[in-house]
């Protein structure tokens, strides 16, 4: 039970991060904020239906209607900065990049990726990929001795 309630508050969390990459992580992002959001306000109509509980309800309603011009408007002003098309080296997606990211994980493979100041772009290794490689080459050493 205390997994699936830390992966429920790393999703819940991580929503609301505001550092984006790629376009298309941005709108997956936004949208996880609407269904939040819309579940607010749905919520709080409910509540306002029942007379009972109205004065939770219509504040609920107002917050989520507020939260979702703030995520709209955010997201346009965010939509707006200039972003350049690169092409994943591993698995050769297309991800539309912002332009002041100077690296990024593949929309398509989550595999992360380096910006070169030209435009270029590069594959870049994991901890786990460099760890790997430094391991093979001490064994490699190891064997020689």
């Amino acid at each position: 039970m205390p997994e699936i309630l830390e992966r429920l508050r790393s999703q819940i969390v991580g929503t609301f991060k505001f550092d984006y990459s790629t376009v298309r992580e941005l709108e997956h992002k936004c949208f996880r904020v609407f269904y939040f959001v819309g579940g607010m306000v749905a919520i709080g109509f409910v509540m306002i239906l029942t007379s009972a509980l109205g004065f939770i309800g219509v504040p609920l309603a107002a917050l989520g209607v507020l939260l979702f011009f703030v995520t709209l408007i955010w997201m346009l002003k965010l939509s707006r900065e200039p972003t350049r098309v690169a092409f994943c080296p591993y698995c050769s997606s297309k991800n539309e990049v912002f332009v002041s990211r100077k690296d990024f994980l593949c929309d398509v493979c989550q595999r992360p990726i380096g910006v070169l100041p030209s435009g270029e772009v590069v594959p870049l290794e994991t901890p786990e990929e460099r760890e790997a490689k430094r391991e093979e080459a001490e064994r490699t050493r190891r064997h020689h001795l």
